[in-house]
């Protein structure tokens, strides 16, 4: 830097100098001319930036995952805002409940020609004032009635009989008359052909009532012209059906015990 000052010194100085004396001549030039040119100050030395490399970040292993078996789970936080509620647990006996809301009973169709007078031992007396038409049994109407009237004395010994054209499953009847006190027996048969019979071995005697319509059995009401009577489980299936009239109600002085059976309605459950 010394030296550079005293190098502008002189310039300075050499341009003063000139400027007081005469102009230069054109002769007084020399040629070539020497021109001193003052080198450069070196330039200070780049500075080399080394840089450290970063050391590389450490590999963790990955944890080996837990085992949902022995891994603690956290309880569930419930849901504050939520109104839904949680749908209880059905009652213990609702399998049971459904088990006999599906085996209720379902009444059995009885097709048209169905029904007819079962008479093997001739019995029945014909009166023209008393209707005997057999479909007035199962035609839904209950005004509309079938009658069997056994003629001589001791028991009635008439029927009246269905043809359910195959084997159903059968469990009780209701039926509806006007001519309580007597005895019903009821037979069920699986043969392809009505047996001619009341001995017949093709008949199966499932339930007798004794008292039709005169007695509270299976809640009935005595007087009121109905009458249930059960007389299986449904495990068994027959296709014919016979209500068999066997003692006529009892002496109801002064009366005579009436030998006519009469039905109204005629229903079979499955």
């Amino acid at each position: 830097m010394g030296i550079t000052l005293l190098l502008a010194g002189g310039a300075v100085a050499a341009s003063t100098a000139a400027l007081t004396k005469d102009p230069v001549r054109k002769g007084d030039i020399a040629y070539p001319l020497q021109v001193t040119t003052q080198a450069a100050a070196p330039a200070p030395p780049a500075t080399t930036t080394t840089k450290t490399p970063a050391a590389e970040p450490e590999v963790q292993e990955p944890e080996a995952p837990k085992s949902f078996a022995s891994a603690s789970l956290p309880a569930p936080t419930p849901d504050i805002g939520s109104t839904d509620t949680p749908a209880a647990d059905p009652p213990a006996d609702s399998g049971a409940k459904a088990d006999a809301a599906a085996a209720k009973p379902e009444p059995i169709k009885i097709a048209e020609g169905a029904g007819s007078l079962y008479d093997p031992l001739a019995r029945n007396v014909v009166d023209a004032d008393d209707p005997q038409d057999p479909a007035a049994v199962y035609d839904g109407d209950d005004e509309s009635s079938w009658s069997a009237t056994s003629n001589g004395d001791g028991p009635l010994q008439v029927g009246y009989v269905i043809d359910l054209k195959k084997e159903k499953s059968l469990k009780y009847l209701t039926l509806l008359t006007d001519t309580p006190g007597f005895t019903a027996e009821i037979y069920g048969a699986t043969a392809d052909v009505l047996p001619p019979q009341i001995t017949d071995a093709g008949w199966t005697k499932l339930k007798a009532r004794d008292n039709v319509d005169g007695t509270d059995k299976e809640d009935g009401v005595a007087g009121d012209g109905k009458e249930k009577i059960t007389f299986s489980d449904g495990a068994d299936k027959y296709r014919f059906v016979l209500i068999w009239a066997t003692t006529p109600a009892a002496d109801t002085p002064p009366d005579p015990p009436s030998r006519t059976v009469r039905l109204f309605d005629l229903k079979l459950y499955s």
